[in-house]
């Protein structure tokens, strides 16, 4: 595992959490994680 991808980062910084789950997912399908 990484240290924290900047998914997270976006998630925190505009405070949507519909756009960190949508990264997140994204991350994941590519392997990301």
């Amino acid at each position: 595992m990484r240290s924290k991808p900047s998914y997270k980062s976006w998630g925190i910084l505009l405070g949507n959490e519909d756009l960190h789950n949508a990264a997140l997912l994204l991350n994941l399908r590519n392997g990301f994680l």
